[in-house]
Protein backbone atom coordinates (compact mmCIF):
# COMPACT_ATOMS: atom_id res chain seq x y z
CA UNK A 1 0.00 0.00 0.00
CA UNK A 2 1.42 3.22 -1.03
CA UNK A 3 1.02 6.26 1.72
CA UNK A 4 2.40 9.72 2.20
CA UNK A 5 2.57 8.93 5.44
CA UNK A 6 2.76 5.90 7.71
CA UNK A 7 -1.51 4.75 7.92
CA UNK A 8 -2.83 7.11 5.70
CA UNK A 9 -3.51 5.74 1.90
CA UNK A 10 -2.93 7.52 -1.21
CA UNK A 11 -5.91 9.20 -2.83
CA UNK A 12 -6.84 7.01 -5.99
CA UNK A 13 -6.71 9.95 -7.79
CA UNK A 14 -3.08 10.17 -7.77
CA UNK A 15 -2.45 6.90 -8.03
CA UNK A 16 -2.20 7.33 -12.30
CA UNK A 17 0.35 9.88 -12.26
CA UNK A 18 2.60 7.91 -9.34
CA UNK A 19 2.19 4.28 -11.32
CA UNK A 20 3.18 5.93 -14.20
CA UNK A 21 6.38 7.48 -13.21
CA UNK A 22 7.08 4.06 -11.33
CA UNK A 23 6.13 1.95 -14.91
CA UNK A 24 8.27 4.24 -16.39
CA UNK A 25 11.17 3.42 -14.24
CA UNK A 26 10.34 -0.41 -13.75
CA UNK A 27 10.72 -1.17 -17.31
CA UNK A 28 14.05 0.29 -17.96
CA UNK A 29 15.92 -2.40 -18.14
CA UNK A 30 19.29 -2.82 -16.00
CA UNK A 31 21.77 -1.44 -18.17
CA UNK A 32 19.88 1.25 -19.70
CA UNK A 33 19.47 2.42 -16.32
CA UNK A 34 22.98 2.69 -15.25
CA UNK A 35 23.45 4.26 -18.42
CA UNK A 36 21.27 6.97 -18.32
CA UNK A 37 18.93 6.28 -15.87
CA UNK A 38 19.93 9.77 -13.84
CA UNK A 39 18.77 11.95 -16.24
CA UNK A 40 15.97 9.35 -17.46
CA UNK A 41 14.81 9.07 -13.98
CA UNK A 42 14.74 13.11 -13.37
CA UNK A 43 12.66 13.68 -16.54
CA UNK A 44 9.81 11.24 -15.21
CA UNK A 45 10.17 12.07 -11.82
CA UNK A 46 9.18 16.14 -12.98
CA UNK A 47 6.71 15.15 -15.37
CA UNK A 48 5.07 12.95 -12.94
CA UNK A 49 5.22 15.94 -10.96
CA UNK A 50 4.28 18.43 -12.46
CA UNK A 51 1.05 16.48 -13.47
CA UNK A 52 0.21 15.87 -10.14
CA UNK A 53 -2.96 16.64 -9.48
CA UNK A 54 -2.70 17.19 -6.13
CA UNK A 55 0.40 19.30 -6.30
CA UNK A 56 -1.73 21.66 -9.10
CA UNK A 57 -4.38 21.92 -7.38
CA UNK A 58 -2.70 23.43 -4.01
CA UNK A 59 -0.54 25.71 -6.38
CA UNK A 60 3.00 24.32 -5.76
CA UNK A 61 4.76 24.08 -9.20
CA UNK A 62 7.14 21.58 -9.87
CA UNK A 63 10.62 23.25 -11.12
CA UNK A 64 12.60 20.50 -11.41
CA UNK A 65 13.87 17.13 -9.53
CA UNK A 66 17.72 16.68 -8.57
CA UNK A 67 18.33 13.18 -8.75
CA UNK A 68 22.19 13.09 -7.26
CA UNK A 69 22.92 9.38 -8.71
CA UNK A 70 21.57 5.84 -9.25
CA UNK A 71 23.73 3.05 -8.44
CA UNK A 72 22.95 -0.87 -8.65
CA UNK A 73 24.03 -2.91 -5.07
CA UNK A 74 27.72 -3.56 -4.85
CA UNK A 75 27.19 -7.56 -5.73
CA UNK A 76 25.59 -5.67 -9.28
CA UNK A 77 28.38 -3.27 -9.46
CA UNK A 78 30.72 -5.79 -9.49
CA UNK A 79 29.29 -8.19 -11.98
CA UNK A 80 28.68 -5.49 -14.05
CA UNK A 81 32.40 -4.55 -13.94
CA UNK A 82 33.53 -7.71 -14.90
CA UNK A 83 33.01 -7.43 -18.22
CA UNK A 84 34.40 -4.19 -18.45
CA UNK A 85 37.75 -5.28 -16.83
CA UNK A 86 38.35 -8.30 -19.30
CA UNK A 87 38.03 -6.31 -22.38
CA UNK A 88 40.57 -4.06 -20.53
CA UNK A 89 42.90 -6.54 -19.85
CA UNK A 90 42.46 -7.84 -23.66
CA UNK A 91 43.26 -4.44 -24.58
CA UNK A 92 46.46 -4.36 -22.33
CA UNK A 93 47.17 -8.15 -23.46
CA UNK A 94 47.07 -7.11 -27.51
CA UNK A 95 49.04 -3.90 -26.86
CA UNK A 96 51.53 -6.38 -25.18
CA UNK A 97 51.25 -9.11 -27.60
CA UNK A 98 51.63 -5.91 -30.22
CA UNK A 99 55.01 -4.34 -28.58
CA UNK A 100 56.68 -7.80 -28.09
CA UNK A 101 55.55 -8.28 -32.08
CA UNK A 102 57.79 -4.96 -32.87
CA UNK A 103 60.40 -5.71 -30.94
CA UNK A 104 60.76 -9.08 -32.23
CA UNK A 105 60.72 -7.57 -35.94
CA UNK A 106 63.33 -5.16 -35.21
CA UNK A 107 65.39 -7.81 -33.65
CA UNK A 108 65.29 -9.66 -37.01
CA UNK A 109 66.25 -6.80 -38.63
CA UNK A 110 68.62 -6.02 -36.32
CA UNK A 111 70.47 -9.26 -36.75
CA UNK A 112 69.71 -9.30 -40.58
CA UNK A 113 71.56 -6.41 -40.78
CA UNK A 114 74.88 -7.59 -38.63
CA UNK A 115 74.78 -10.91 -40.69
CA UNK A 116 75.11 -8.88 -43.91
CA UNK A 117 77.89 -6.47 -42.63
CA UNK A 118 79.83 -10.00 -41.55
CA UNK A 119 78.74 -11.24 -45.09
CA UNK A 120 80.13 -7.75 -47.04
CA UNK A 121 83.60 -7.67 -44.22
CA UNK A 122 83.83 -11.31 -45.53
CA UNK A 123 83.28 -10.43 -48.44
CA UNK A 124 86.28 -7.72 -48.66
CA UNK A 125 88.57 -9.72 -46.79
CA UNK A 126 88.36 -12.40 -49.44
CA UNK A 127 88.10 -10.02 -52.16
CA UNK A 128 91.64 -8.45 -50.24
CA UNK A 129 92.96 -11.71 -49.64
CA UNK A 130 92.83 -12.43 -53.20
CA UNK A 131 93.92 -9.22 -53.87
CA UNK A 132 96.83 -9.95 -52.12
CA UNK A 133 97.74 -13.10 -53.37
CA UNK A 134 97.37 -11.63 -57.06
CA UNK A 135 99.99 -9.02 -56.74
CA UNK A 136 102.27 -11.65 -54.79
CA UNK A 137 101.79 -13.40 -57.81
CA UNK A 138 102.62 -10.57 -60.06
CA UNK A 139 105.37 -9.85 -58.30
CA UNK A 140 107.16 -12.68 -57.85
CA UNK A 141 106.52 -13.18 -61.99
CA UNK A 142 107.71 -10.09 -62.30
CA UNK A 143 111.28 -11.06 -60.68
CA UNK A 144 111.76 -14.28 -63.02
Amino acid sequence: MLSRKPGVPVDDQELPTLFHAIDQIATTTLAEALERAVSQLRTVLTDALRSDARLLSTGIEILGVQVPAVRPESDVERALQTPVREQFQAEADRAVYERRAVAVERERTISENEMASQIELATRGTALADAGRTAAGTTGNAGK
